[in-house]
């Protein structure tokens, strides 16, 4: 049981790539998948009570105001790749420079007022 403990919270606190997890435990990542989907619950009940469980959706930005008051700005983004664009201005746009790759960027800033 102290395994199965160990296993979880570590997930929960570093939120790794499932593949490190399993090795981390000595499992493959189809196994390490299925430990995570059977401890959640577990953990949820026991935990979720006192809502110490770390926020995992992104709709919760609410909860990272409340817990960060200093917090003045927030920047998520990604860049998804594409296929590189036959328009040179188009396929300028797109070049992100990295792995000589063409990238739809999505950038996302969020201005705290208050």
């Amino acid at each position: 049981m102290e395994a199965k403990l160990l296993f979880i919270l570590f997930y929960f606190k570093f939120i790794p790539v499932q593949e490190v997890q399993g090795y981390l435990y000595g499992m493959g990542q189809a196994q390490a998948w299925d430990w995570i989907h059977r401890l959640t619950p577990i953990l949820n009940l026991a935990l979720g009570i006192e809502k110490v469980l770390s926020a995992r959706k992104n709709r919760d930005i609410e909860q990272v105001l409340v817990a960060c008051p200093d917090l003045e700005f927030i920047i998520d983004g990604t860049e998804r790749p594409i296929r590189r664009p036959k328009d040179k201005k188009r396929r300028d746009t797109h070049y992100s420079g990295k792995k000589k790759r063409h990238t739809v960027k999505n950038n996302a800033g969020y201005s705290i007022s208050r």
